[in-house]
C-alpha cells in the first residue's frame, strides 16, 4: 500500500512538474515571439531611415561605376589606336575611300537625273512644239 501510495505521489508530482513546465515553455515561446516581433519592427523603422541615406549612396555607386567604365574604354581604344598604327592608318584610308565613293555615286545619279530632266524637258518641248504647229495650221486654214 505504501509503495502505491508512493508511486502514486511521484506521478502526481511528475505531473504538476509536467504542467509547470509546459507553462514555463509557452510562456518562454510568448517571449522570444514577442521578442522577434520587437527586432523585425526596429529592423524596419532602420531600414526606412537608412533607405534614403542608402539609396543615394547606391546612386552615386552606380555613377562612379559608369564613369569608370566609359573612361577605361576610351583608354583601351586609345591605346589599340597607338599600339596599332597600321589598323589606325588602314582605317583612315577606308573612310576616305568611302567619302570620294560616295561623291562619284553622288554624282553620277546627279547626272543621270539631269540627262533624264533633259530627256523629258525635249519631249515637252516637241509635245508643245506639236500642239503649236496643230494651233496653227488650224487657224490659218
Amino acid at each position: 500500500e505504501v509503495t502505491r501510495r508512493v508511486e502514486q505521489a511521484k506521478r502526481t508530482v511528475d505531473r504538476m512538474l509536467h504542467s509547470q513546465l509546459a507553462g514555463v515553455f509557452d510562456s518562454l515561446v510568448l517571449a522570444v515571439r514577442a521578442r522577434k516581433e520587437g527586432r523585425a519592427v526596429a529592423q524596419r523603422v532602420i531600414s526606412r531611415m537608412l533607405h534614403g541615406q542608402l539609396s543615394a549612396a547606391f546612386d552615386w555607386f552606380c555613377e562612379c561605376i559608369g564613369s569608370l567604365k566609359k573612361h577605361k574604354e576610351l583608354v583601351a581604344r586609345s591605346l589599340s589606336r597607338w599600339k596599332n598604327p597600321t589598323k589606325e592608318t588602314a582605317w583612315k584610308a577606308w573612310i576616305e575611300y568611302m567619302a570620294v565613293r560616295r561623291e562619284e555615286v553622288k554624282e553620277a545619279a546627279a547626272e543621270e537625273i539631269r540627262q533624264k530632266l533633259l530627256a523629258t524637258a525635249a519631249e515637252d518641248k516637241e509635245v508643245a512644239a506639236n500642239l503649236v504647229g496643230r494651233e496653227v495650221t488650224r487657224r490659218v486654214e
